[in-house]
């Protein structure tokens, strides 16, 4: 996605047509300026690891309300656009 800003109606739209428990995002183009009010999806927590330099980049995470999950920031990495996230499944398949 190029440019998350001003995409987000269509991605709520999105998000309410195919109801997803995860949904990754690469070339977000934020910066810290931009509220995360702005591109808020509800029912959705907001992970967000911006470009530090330029206005391209940036990865995006919106996991589903009801996930446990952890954003494992002790391996983050300020060279690389990348995002890990212990995710835990409300129920295992059988």
């Amino acid at each position: 996605m190029m440019s998350l800003a001003p995409k987000i109606d269509e991605l709520r739209c999105f998000v309410k047509d195919t109801k997803p428990d995860l949904i990754s995002l690469t070339e977000t183009w934020l910066n810290d300026s931009v509220s995360e009010h702005h591109i808020n999806i509800p029912g959705f927590h907001l992970l967000l690891k911006n470009h530090s330099s330029g206005v391209r980049g940036g990865v995006g995470l919106y996991v589903k309300s009801s996930i446990q999950f952890r954003a494992l920031t002790d391996i983050y990495h300020p060279e690389l656009e990348v995002l890990w996230t212990y995710v835990k499944p409300a129920r295992l398949p059988r």
